[in-house]
């Protein structure tokens, strides 16, 4: 018998794993471990799903604004992967984040509507190019991730993780 959290992710998951089909990535199958650290397996690249929806933020007094939170803090810290975060508004709005982007953080908040959000992950909304990105990077360097430190492809954005010290 699956939890009222459960059936929520499995649901985003099997939802996601269809909009990867629907994208050519017939080869992604769901990890069928309710404890895995990861949910999709696309060839060799890992994928986690997670799914939020709206809860009202009270910014101050007599005003409240949408917020989609994540709770990443259980991401795998050794293993590089892409994120799907889906905020789940009157319809799923997907980012999909390198998980390196995620790496010091415990939660992601999404602090506007998807559509007018102009934070950090902004250029990650529907961005399904980002798997064939991970793919490519797996590939070349056998298996694993590059943290981003030497190898940049023009369409991937990538954040300093010591705080932009040179």
């Amino acid at each position: 018998m699956l939890g009222h959290e459960q059936r929520f992710g499995l649901k985003w998951e099997q939802w996601a794993l269809g909009m990867l089909h629907t994208q050519g990535y017939r080869d992604a199958r769901l990890v069928s471990n309710f404890f895995a650290d990861i949910d999709i397996m696309i060839g060799n690249l890992p994928v986690e799903i997670k799914a939020a929806t709206a809860r009202r933020h009270f910014s101050k007094p007599g005003y409240t604004r949408l917020r989609w939170q994540f709770d990443v803090s259980r991401l795998p810290k050794l293993v590089d992967s892409i994120v799907i975060l889906i905020a789940v508004a009157e319809q799923p709005y997907p980012f999909i984040v390198p998980s390196w982007l995620l790496a010091c953080r415990s939660n992601v908040h999404i602090t506007s509507h998807p559509l007018s959000y102009r934070g950090w992950y902004a250029p990650y909304l529907a961005n399904w190019s980002m798997i064939q990105t991970g793919l490519e990077m797996r590939q070349r360097f056998n298996g694993q991730l590059h943290l981003g430190t030497e190898f940049e492809p023009a369409n991937l954005v990538l954040v300093p993780t010591n705080g932009g010290l040179a």
